[in-house]
């Protein structure tokens, strides 16, 4: 019987430590006694999990984790492009061993189990994919902010280069221009050397006329 998603009552900035309690996990397994016990065990970790059968077409997001049987053209159902994950994915595999190695791959889930599942096992390996999903999500969100950061670095440097040329002066006087221009602007000179950047042209006004004339909306700041 079909059963509606979780709510997004628990979701990944409320659920701490290592276990599993307070997750929100989708269960998109054929209800069998095996998985039924296996919810109950995952339940009993204070998570709260739904149960989904029939798989819809599209899966539901807004979870921590969803737990999947393997299918043909489950890529397609998933709540996310291949290699955007939005949350922890564990599959299971049929019992007869029929599925593919580069489906599987192409998933890219957090943790495989096979079918028959102990639940003590279902609920060890949910914990770890949960874990292991979270590092990797910290791993690129810091890999976002250095790449904005060094994307912040050229632009000042091409913006003091701007300045260097137009004005005559040198990299210290440059710079101590770009950060004064900010300050009036009330941005960071990291935004501002952005907006700088992206409006200059080789016949453009000045640059002290040119950052006069940028909107507030042209300058993001950082």
């Amino acid at each position: 019987m079909p059963v509606a998603a979780p709510s997004r009552m628990h979701l990944a900035g409320s659920a701490k430590g290592n276990g599993i309690q307070h997750t929100a996990i989708s269960m998109c397994c054929e209800p069998d006694e095996q998985m039924q016990s296996a919810l109950r065990e995952l339940q009993r970790s204070r998570a709260e999990v739904r149960l989904i059968w029939p798989v819809p077409t599209r899966i539901s997001g807004g979870v921590n984790i969803l737990i999947c049987d393997y299918g043909p053209g489950l890529a397609d159902m998933l709540p996310w492009n291949p290699g955007e994950a939005e949350a922890a994915l564990v599959l299971v595999l049929p019992q007869n061993g029929q599925f593919g190695d580069d489906a599987v791959v192409t998933l890219a889930p957090n943790a495989v189990l096979q079918r028959p599942v102990r639940p003590d096992l279902m609920r060890m390996t949910v914990v770890n994919a949960w874990s292991q999903f979270r590092y990797e999500r910290r791993l690129r969100d810091r890999i976002q902010r250095l790449d904005e950061n060094l994307r912040a670095i050229r632009e000042v440097e091409r913006a003091k280069k701007l300045l260097m040329v137009e004005q005559g002066v040198g990299e210290e006087a440059a710079y101590k221009m770009l950060r004064d221009m900010a300050m009036q602007r009330q941005v960071t000179v990291a935004a501002l050397a952005s907006a700088m950047v992206s409006a200059w042209t080789p016949r453009s006004e000045p640059m002290s006329v040119l950052v006069g004339r940028l909107p507030d909306s042209r300058i993001k700041d950082r």
